[in-house]
């Protein structure tokens, strides 16, 4: 499955047979989680930004977790993209130079 978040704060926890357990949370109340360190140091990353995640539920000890599978941050991209945009916003690259129509 796939979503569009923002990610809040993600928490690691040592599990008793070792290995850390990392919950992104999400500014909807979700939480994820991952054992791939990875997968962690890019929630850790996208902290306070909006991200795109995959996840899929699986049972671990009689209960139902969200894993997450992959996380993007959005922002910077989102950004970029409109930072890019803004030319054809106002008509195009040909409006905004200082020479147009001739004129100089």
């Amino acid at each position: 499955m796939e979503r569009e978040v923002r990610v809040i704060r993600v928490d690691a926890y040592r599990t008793t047979s070792g290995p850390t357990r990392f919950v992104a949370h999400t500014d909807d109340g979700d939480e994820y989680t991952t054992f791939d360190e990875q997968i962690a140091n890019q929630a850790i990353a996208a902290e306070g930004l909006h991200a795109r995640i995959e996840f899929h539920d699986q049972q671990f000890n009689g209960s139902k977790k969200v894993v997450l599978d992959l996380i993007e941050p959005l922002d910077e991209v989102d950004w970029m993209v409109s930072a890019e945009a803004v030319p054809w916003l106002v008509g195009g690259p040909e409006l905004n130079s200082p020479h147009r129509d001739g004129e100089e």
